[in-house]
């Protein structure tokens, strides 16, 4: 059995992934605009982007294997 996702289903991730670049970048902009966020925005989106690097490694790193066959989820099945 290949560990490798299918096409679709690989393309899907990369666009969970882009949403989510999309919506931290509009947290970061937010933090700047605020009285009490300025500078420390960039600390605020370093510490939320480790925290997604972390869970994106943690969910993918046996993505491929922990899939039920014609799965089409974009989540893994976890079970």
């Amino acid at each position: 059995m290949s560990t490798s996702l299918p096409t679709p289903l690989r393309a899907r991730w990369w666009g969970v992934f882009f949403l989510y670049g999309v919506a931290l970048l509009g947290v970061w902009g937010w933090l700047r605009s605020t009285p009490w966020g300025g500078v420390e925005a960039g600390r605020w989106l370093g510490h939320a982007a480790l925290l997604a690097m972390l869970v994106w490694l943690i969910l993918g790193r046996h993505l491929g294997k922990n899939r039920r066959v014609g799965e089409t989820a974009v989540l893994p099945t976890l079970g």
